[in-house]
């Protein structure tokens, strides 16, 4: 499923156009990039995503065999609450 499709089934299912759902989230998407970017935990429909900090490590180029320094950076945890995994275990 593509945000296009989001937004063409939201719009069918109400009295919104298309481009009414389109501002809408692309406005969520700049705030949660913003709140994430910032470092806060973002909760959204029961999904938390959580910047979490990976401090600097070695690691080995695996084609040259070669030990490099990565620096440090983030990577996004996330988290579904457990209806979203009682959802994925009844498909």
């Amino acid at each position: 499923m593509t945000n296009s499709t989001i937004i063409r089934d939201a719009a069918k299912n109400s009295t919104y156009t298309q481009g009414v759902f389109r501002e809408v989230l692309d406005a969520v998407e700049v705030e949660l990039k913003k709140a994430v970017s910032s470092g806060e935990e973002v909760k959204v429909l029961d999904v938390t995503f959580k910047p979490v900090v990976v401090p600097e490590h070695a690691a080995r180029n695996p084609r040259t065999g070669e030990s490099v320094t990565v620096p440090e950076h983030y990577r996004f945890s996330t988290k579904f609450s457990s209806d979203w995994k009682r959802l994925a275990k009844s498909e």
